[in-house]
């Protein structure tokens, strides 16, 4: 099992998850107001994806995938079920293997931003930016977002030991 503290190391680690489809059908306007379960679920850091795909008899729809561990599971089954159009849930169960994790503040020009660093026996492979960090920023000063994300990144590789 990984650990996870919110300013400190993530040891990586696979586990296994339950993903989910689901075919919504949204005949009507007033169906898309179960568009609001996907946002609770995305708010909830739960990867999701939707993807349009033709249906039988060539019809649009939509394809909702869900990766969610184990211990959400029946409530997210149960927000579908409730906030949704769809008559059912296919689950298949997946192994997610994660990268070791760790955060760092970086000063930029136009802040501090929060920096995900992702390792493989001790090797950095990935760096990711905070995006939440970056819109806020990018608001708040009236800067393009690329601009803020940018300035992170080159802010992150002046660091000479990201390990």
């Amino acid at each position: 099992m990984g650990i996870y503290t919110k300013t400190g190391l993530v040891f990586g680690f696979i586990k296994t998850k339950a993903w989910l489809q689901l075919s919504p059908d949204w005949k009507t306007p007033r169906t898309l107001l179960g568009l609001n379960c996907f946002w609770i679920i995305a708010e909830n850091n739960f990867e999701m994806s939707i993807t349009p795909v033709q249906m039988k008899k060539s019809r649009p729809g939509t394809l909702i995938s869900i990766t969610v561990d184990d211990e959400h599971l029946p409530a997210i089954e149960r927000i579908i079920f409730d906030q949704s159009t769809t008559f059912g849930i296919r689950k298949y169960k997946v192994t997610c293997k994660k990268l070791s994790r760790k955060f760092v503040d970086v000063q930029t020009d136009y802040g501090t931003i929060k920096v995900k660093i992702g390792m493989l026996n001790g090797q950095t492979k990935n760096i990711s930016p905070e995006y939440e960090d970056c819109r806020k920023i990018a608001n708040a000063k009236e800067l393009p977002l690329k601009l803020v994300y940018n300035a992170a990144i080159n802010a992150i590789q002046s660091i000479k030991e990201l390990s």
